[in-house]
């Protein structure tokens, strides 16, 4: 049981790095790796959950308003940042995915306001976040 849960942090961790790289290169991530992802992470949780059925149903729902916000906001937060925090609610729940969702905003911050002060960036410059979700996850993964 333990075995498949670290190969789902695996693959689960994989699928994000390629998110990562495409949001880093074309600012979109290809609806057919979320598909596969999200069915990954609903195969991983079935065979061997993470967490309990509670917790990834609020992991779920924080997935569910973050893609509210994002229609709201008209993708001011990506749909694809928003289907990976529904994802990753699933696989794990939704303490895990808050502290994802908390660390991988600090690091956006710190990076922002370095650009912002250091390099002289304008206000509008916008970053991809899924890069710092992946160290996020990283980094979630390992508390």
């Amino acid at each position: 049981m333990r075995k498949m849960c670290q190969l789902g942090d695996w693959v689960l961790g994989c699928f994000l790095f390629i998110c990562a790289l495409c949001d880093f290169k074309e600012r979109r991530i290809p609806v057919l790796l979320l598909i596969l992802m999200n069915a990954s992470a609903v195969f991983f949780y079935c065979f061997s959950p993470k967490v309990n059925f509670v917790s990834a149903g609020v992991g779920v729902l924080i997935g569910i308003l973050f893609l509210g916000i994002s229609k709201w906001t008209k993708e001011a937060v990506g749909y694809g940042d928003s289907w990976l925090m529904l994802i990753f609610g699933i696989y794990l729940g939704g303490f895990r995915v808050l502290q994802l969702l908390l660390v991988a905003s600090f690091l956006s911050g710190v990076v922002s306001l370095f650009g912002l002060c250091v390099l002289k960036w304008n206000r509008s410059r916008t970053l991809p976040f899924v890069p710092f979700m992946l160290v996020a996850y990283l980094g979630v993964l390992r508390i």
